[in-house]
């Protein structure tokens, strides 16, 4: 087709409907399923997986699909997912708009530097363990 006619809109083309539910699955929280009725987005869905969890504000969502990472403004369609799709989440902390960057340093006391055992001396190192 020429340029000037646009050319064709595959998005309209394909039949589509959204998804009913999708699995979220995270490292510390398990997964779980969350019904998209209503939500067309990732920002929605991270809504969504943000209110289930009872997260605090300070706390956010990122979402990854196959391996890459989902952003807020991309939609249900423009990623083709259907119900069922299985989605990792990792929980993040947002920092204030206004906080000030702090250095920390973190001491232990139980840590110990490596120490040289002389070959057969079992007492030393029974004493070292």
């Amino acid at each position: 087709m020429p340029e000037d006619e646009g050319g064709w809109d595959v998005e309209s083309l394909l039949p589509y409907t959204p998804p009913s539910w999708v699995e979220v699955r995270g490292s510390s929280r398990g997964s779980f399923r969350v019904q998209c009725e209503g939500v067309d987005s990732i920002a929605g869905l991270q809504w969504l997986v943000h209110e289930r969890l009872m997260l605090q504000p300070n706390q956010g969502v990122r979402l990854s699909h196959w391996g890459r990472e989902c952003r807020g403004e991309e939609t249900f369609r423009s990623l083709s997912l259907q119900t069922g799709a299985k989605f990792e989440m990792v929980l993040l902390l947002q920092r204030a708009p206004d906080a000030q960057l702090a250095r920390v340093r973190i001491a232990c006391s139980a840590l110990r530097t490596r120490q040289a055992i002389p070959f057969g001396s079992v007492a030393l190192a029974a004493q070292l363990l």
